[in-house]
C-alpha cells in the first residue's frame, strides 16, 4: 500500500510543475489476527452475545490497539471486547456509559468463567 502512494505521489509531481512531495510513515504496526479456533474466543464471543442478547459478530476492526504491541511482545492471543463507542475513543469528550461498564464487566466474568471452567463472582 505505501509503494502505491509512493507511487501515486510521484506520478503528480511529474505532471504538476513545482510539486514536491514526501511520505514519512510514523507508526507501522503490524495487524493482530487471532485464530477463531483459539480457545479464548469462544468463551468471550459467547458471553458477549449471551450479555448483549444477540450474535455478536467476531469480525476485525482498522484502528490500532494496544494489542499491536502486546501481542507480538508476549505471545498471547487477543480478543477485543470492551464498552463504549470506536468513535469516541481519544477524544476531549470521551466517556463509556455505566451500563455499558457493566455490562463488559458480565460479560468479562461469565467468559473468563467458561474459560476457567469455574464460577467467578463479581464483588461491587
Amino acid at each position: 500500500m505505501l509503494d502505491q502512494i509512493v507511487k501515486l505521489l510521484k506520478n503528480l509531481e511529474e505532471i504538476t510543475p513545482g510539486l514536491k512531495t514526501n511520505v514519512k510513515v510514523l507508526n507501522d504496526r503490524a495487524a493482530v489476527v487471532t485464530d477463531m479456533d483459539n480457545p479464548i474466543v469462544r468463551p468471550i464471543h459467547k458471553a458477549a452475545s449471551d450479555v448483549l442478547g444477540y450474535d455478536v459478530p467476531i469480525q476485525g476492526v482498522r484502528f490500532f490497539t494496544d494489542s499491536a504491541v502486546l501481542t507480538p511482545a508476549w505471545e498471547v492471543p487477543m480478543v477485543l471486547c470492551g464498552p463504549g463507542h470506536a468513535k469516541l475513543a481519544h477524544q476531549p469528550d470521551e466517556y463509556v456509559e455505566i451500563s455499558l461498564l457493566k455490562q463488559a464487566v458480565e460479560i468479562y466474568t461469565l467468559a473468563l468463567s467458561s474459560y476457567l471452567g469455574k464460577k467467578i463472582e463479581v464483588i461491587e
